[in-house]
C-alpha cells in the first residue's frame, strides 16, 4: 500500500477495494491498464470534498509511480527517537508538533540522515538506530513547484540516563524541541500532519 499525504487528505494505492471499506469518507476510483493517471493527484487537489481517493490495483509500484510523476521528488529521512523511561523526541516547528527529519545529502545513507537530522535540529546525539518504521508521502508548493517528499523513518533510542536537554536548531523555524511522555502525545498530534500521526501509528505509540 501506498499512501500519499495532501495534508489531512491522502491519496491511497491498494491491492483491494476492501482496504476503503472502513474509511467512512473514501471514494474509490477504478482505473483500467492502459489509463494516464498523472493527472489524478492535479483533480484530488482541486477537490476538497473528496477526504480519501483509493485505488484499488494489481500492480501498486506502477500506479503509485505514474501518480507521482508530476512531482518533483524529494528523499528525506528522521526518526522516533524514545528515551530509557519510554519517552518520545519531538519538535515544534511552524506553529505544529512535529518528529526530527530533514533531506538527505549527496552520499549519504538513509540511516545516516536520520542521525544527522536529529542530531542537528535537536542537540540529541549518541543515538542506537533501530529497524525501519515506514515511509511517509507528502505533497507540498515550494516556490511554485509541486514537491513530493519521501521521508524514511527509524526507530532510534536513548540508551544512557538521564537523557540531554534537547536543544531546538532555531534556524530550521524550529520553536521546541522536548522529550513527551507517552500520554501526552496524542493531545501534541491534534493539530499536527497526517502523515506524523502515521508515523506514530506505524510506531505503535497511538
Amino acid at each position: 500500500m501506498y499512501r500519499i499525504h495532501f495534508e489531512s487528505r491522502n491519496i491511497v494505492v491498494c491491492s483491494s477495494v476492501s482496504e476503503a471499506e472502513e474509511d467512512a469518507g473514501a471514494l474509490v476510483l477504478s482505473i483500467g491498464e492502459q489509463e494516464c493517471l498523472a493527472k489524478i493527484p492535479l483533480i484530488f487537489e482541486k477537490s476538497p470534498r473528496i477526504y480519501s481517493l483509493y485505488i484499488p490495483t494489481s500492480d501498486e509500484e506502477r500506479v503509485y509511480n505514474e501518480l507521482c510523476s508530476e512531482y518533483h521528488i524529494l528523499e528525506a529521512a528522521g526518526g522516533v527517537v524514545r528515551d530509557r523511561s519510554g519517552r518520545t523526541l519531538m519538535i515544534r516547528r511552524r506553529g505544529r508538533w512535529d518528529l526530527p527529519k530533514g533531506k538527505m545529502e549527496t552520499g549519504e545513507s538513509h540511516q545516516e540522515c536520520a542521525l544527522r537530522e536529529v542530531a542537528e535540529e535537536t542537540g540529541i546525539r549518541d543515538l542506537t538506530i533501530g529497524n525501519l518504521i515506514c515511509v511517509t508521502h507528502h505533497t507540498f508548493l515550494r516556490e511554485g513547484k509541486r514537491l513530493l517528499k519521501h521521508t524514511w523513518w527509524y526507530d532510534m533510542e536513548y540508551k544512557k540516563t538521564p537523557a540531554p536537554t534537547p536543544v531546538p536548531q532555531i534556524e530550521e523555524e524550529i520553536s521546541v524541541a522536548e522529550w513527551v511522555p507517552n500520554h501526552e502525545i496524542a493531545t501534541r498530534l491534534s493539530g499536527s500532519y497526517a502523515s506524523i500521526k502515521e508515523v506514530f501509528r506505524q510506531a505503535g505509540i497511538i
